[in-house]
């Protein structure tokens, strides 16, 4: 006798547990709230820590914007590339010994970098209303 088959257990397939999916159920204002407020706790983090550092990428940024870009932007994309790479490699048998790295490399370069950018965008356009300090930089980056 064969009976109806039964399904005993459901289990979640992705493996982020759902996290994506009840961050896009948000409202944009409040996600928009939410990634300002990692942006500036990131920000405030990474140049307390590098101050001297952040200060320097800052300054230099602004004075030479154009390179700046061109180096930057092509460096973030192949960082993140690395990142996303190495995410897809973790489910495969080589993935872990080749794809952690990758993500710690992402997960680490990514949002310093982000950051400092950031900040320096925002004391580029603070220093056209008359303040060029640091922490309205952040602000307003």
């Amino acid at each position: 006798m064969v009976g109806q088959p039964v399904l005993d257990s459901v289990v979640v397939v992705s493996g982020n547990g759902g996290y994506l999916e009840a961050y896009r159920s948000i409202e944009p204002i409040v996600r928009a709230g939410v990634q300002f407020a990692g942006t500036m706790l990131v920000a405030m983090v990474v140049l307390g820590m590098l101050l001297e550092y952040g200060t320097r990428a800052v300054t230099k940024s602004r004075h030479s914007p154009i390179i700046s870009c061109c180096i930057g932007l092509p460096a973030l994309l192949v960082v993140g590339g690395l990142a996303s790479t190495g995410y897809l490699l973790v489910d495969t048998s080589v993935g872990i010994f080749f794809g952690i790295p990758m993500v710690i490399l992402g997960a680490t370069v990514l949002p310093v970098v982000t950051a400092i950018g950031f900040t320096a965008i925002g004391r580029t356009i603070a220093s056209r209303f008359g303040t060029d300090r640091l922490w309205v930089g952040v602000l307003v980056g």
